[in-house]
């Protein structure tokens, strides 16, 4: 695609707010490496294979539909870019953000990783292959997806996009039809939030969409009161800047608007208005760029945590931080604490409480060093500087207004003992003295991983780290793992210049109090160099890149924008392979029948297998009320009703639970489920992590119920 399929203004328009969006300069084009070319040519600083605590287990080029070694290889790669990847059960969801000849026309990769997720030892890693099932179409040259998030029962996948391809023309060759006939297929407003079907996520289809001028950056999906939501959120280009309510109907695969929330404003049933006034040249001021929903293991209630990005803090500014938000009801939104610091960008809760705290981590997008904390660099062009911040928060008592307070900012080693510190728990940051342009060495997005290593509750943060790679982090915590980092003697990665000449150095700049820390524990920057034709360069020609990194059963996948993804394990300390955290159930879930009349009484079955001891439960539509049945307990969180069977199921069992339908109106439509399963059986709840079973959903229609006002 060439320039003239964007005018001149709404190109500008767009580069002003991707230079902090995407990792790149308002020219738009980054620089792969301070100092020479592209990774993988003769003369470059460091090598291909470069790990520490870390083995690369398994590669995917995503170069076409197939095994690792049938379509995987970097000399068979996708030309394009890459961005955020997903992994429910078996299936990973690969974004690209681009797309062109000779592989055009992709959206998402989907991927069958059960080889990994299924792998009982360590050792079977090394016979894993991963399998590209299919490719979900982009459907338009201008639009890239930058975000996707399963459904919690993985039949779902939604997709986030934005005009990232057409800000760049980085589709050349592109020339996928339009999806309705006289639509121009270079079209960058549309673009947004996509709904798919991904129960057969080797013919995935997509079922429904909203489209805003700017598209939408990231996206998740939570069940609320019985119902689909998913939430995307945007900075202001094209449309207001915040987090928009979808409530996601499963019949028809359609999203619908709901709400809209900013941190000055909310508007219900997708009234936006225009509650920001940022310029575009302003426009990283306020900009609602991650958000992550959970059911909080303290109140049970559904949790927003938002990333918003903003710059400038000795300005004091406002708009920026990370927020925790009650979203029990979707339509009016309720915020709950923020913690104030500068370009927010990446937000991850823990699942369970950790030594009686709700803690997340949130962190820093870096487009280079600030300029004060650092001299002059001549050979590099910039000050030295450190490459983002992350942040480990205690948001204990949140619910009762207790005060998240403020990021410290210092770059000192270690500031245990300074008095001016942030209120949080601890930080971690890659380099303090790096000399780089355009997000090249910033750290990008992260996920936990929660697990139990030597009979020790063992938390580690992933985090992909652009051009640092893929970096592992652990908390240590009071009663727990002491971390340190050790000292990185490691391999030379710059033997071509002089060690007084380095840009950088291994290390890191852990820091904390009170017996909380956050330190490096593995990193891993093995890639493989694809063809540099095929590379998205105009995002970054630099390999690796890595974009997030995410675990599943011990394993954890990373994506490269440039290159594939990639599988690795931690073996210092080892996580585990083999203690896959999703339960292995089967459930059928049936009820009296599709059709009922207000009070009525109808009996839900639970036919359920597991392949070890779980406890289960069913989600109840608004309005039912449970009368009797089998031992169980009936908690109400928000709006929503749900049935705990007192005995867990260890192999096949039955359980049923009889409800009363309340007084509907005629022709209500509810949903009944999804049923839910969790290994941690007899645990605390807030030390309960629920999963929701694919396919146990049911729509009831109420036929006879009070007449309409």
């Amino acid at each position: 695609m060439g320039d003239d399929n964007i005018d001149d203004e709404t190109r500008r328009a767009i580069l002003k707010g991707a230079a902090a969006t995407f990792g790149v300069a308002a020219t738009g084009v980054a620089t792969g490496h301070p100092s020479s070319g592209d990774h993988g040519t003769e003369g470059h600083e460091h090598v291909e294979v470069d790990d520490f605590g870390m083995t690369n287990v398994g590669y995917h080029s995503l170069g076409g539909i197939g095994s690792e070694s049938v379509t995987g290889d970097a000399d068979e790669p996708h030309y394009g870019g890459l961005s955020e990847l997903r992994v429910r059960g078996d299936i990973a969801a690969c974004g690209l953000v681009s797309s062109k000849s000779p592989t055009e026309d992709r959206g998402v990769a989907m991927l069958d990783v059960s080889a990994y997720t299924r792998a009982g030892s360590r050792a079977e890693l090394e016979r894993a292959e991963m399998t590209v099932l299919s490719f979900i179409p982009n459907e338009n040259n201008a639009t890239s997806v930058m975000d996707v998030k399963f459904s919690g029962d993985g039949s779902y996948l939604f997709v986030a996009q934005q005009p990232v391809a057409g800000v760049f023309a980085a589709t050349a060759g592109n020339t996928p039809e339009p999806r309705t006939e006289g639509e121009s297929a270079d079209n960058p407003d549309a673009t947004g939030l996509l709904a798919v079907d991904v129960s057969d996520p080797a013919d995935p289809e997509i079922l429904g969409r909203q489209e805003y001028g700017f598209g939408m950056h990231n996206c998740y999906h939570h069940r609320i009161g019985g119902e689909d939501y998913v939430f995307g959120v945007t900075g202001p280009l094209g449309d207001p800047a915040g987090m928009y309510v979808h409530q996601f109907d499963r019949a028809s695969g359609d999203l619908e608007l709901v709400n809209f929330w900013a941190h000055d404003a909310e508007y219900r049933q997708g009234e936006v208005g225009d509650p920001v006034s940022k310029s575009a040249a302003a426009s990283n001021e306020y900009y609602a760029h991650d958000i992550t929903v959970i059911d909080d293991p303290v109140t049970g209630n559904p949790y927003a945590y938002l990333a918003n990005w903003g710059t400038g803090h000795d300005a004091g500014n406002s708009d920026s931080g990370a927020r925790v938000l009650d979203v029990s009801d979707p339509e009016d939104v309720e915020e709950l604490g923020v913690f104030t610091m500068e370009r927010a960008h990446t937000i991850e809760p823990l699942r369970r409480t950790l030594d009686g705290r709700r803690l997340f981590v949130v962190g820093q997008e870096n487009p280079s060093p600030d300029p004060d904390t650092g001299s002059g660099n001549s050979r590099y062009g910039n000050a030295t500087g450190h490459t983002g911040f992350f942040y480990l928060v205690d948001a204990t008592g949140v619910e009762n207004d207790a005060e998240l307070g403020a990021a410290s900012y210092d770059t000192e080693e270690s500031d245990v003992d300074n008095p001016d510190r942030g209120d949080e728990l601890a930080k971690w940051t890659w380099r303090t003295d790096a000399a780089f342009d355009n997000f090249t060495y910033s750290g990008h997005n992260i996920d936990f991983i929660d697990t139990e290593v030597d009979g020790t509750r063992r938390v580690f943060v992933t985090v992909g780290h652009y051009h640092a790679g893929t970096r592992v982090l652990e908390v240590g915590y009071p009663g727990g793992s002491t971390v340190e980092e050790e000292d990185r003697n490691v391999t030379d990665p710059y033997p071509n210049l002089p060690d007084d000449e380095e840009p950088i150095s291994e290390g890191g700049n852990p820091s904390g109090s009170g017996g909380w820390t956050l330190a490096e524990t593995g990193w891993s920057r093995t890639h493989f160099n694809t063809p540099d034709e095929a590379k998205f360069g105009s995002l970054s020609a630099a390999t690796p890149y890595r974009w997030c990194a995410v675990e599943e059963n011990g394993v954890i996948f990373s994506s490269d924008i440039s290159t594939g993804v990639y599988a690795m394990r931690l073996d210092d300390p080892a996580i585990p392979v083999g203690t896959r955290d999703a339960v292995d159930a089967d459930i059928e879930v049936r009820d009296d029948g599709d059709a009922f009349t207000a009070g009525q009484t109808s009996e839900i079955t639970l036919e359920a297998t597991t392949e070890a001891e779980a406890a289960v439960r069913i989600n109840l539509p608004n309005l039912w009320t449970p009368t009797g049945g089998d031992d169980h307990e009936v908690r109400e969180v928000a709006d929503n009703t749900i049935v705990e069977f007192t005995e867990p199921v260890d192999g096949a069992a039955t359980r049923t639970v009889y409800v009363t339908l309340g007084q509907a109106r005629t022709g209500t439509v509810y949903t009944l489920g999804p049923a839910e399963v969790t290994a941690d059986v007899g645990a605390e709840r807030e030390q309960q992590v629920w999963q929701a079973v694919p396919d146990t959903e049911d729509v009831n229609v109420v036929v006879v119920g009070q007449e309409q006002p």
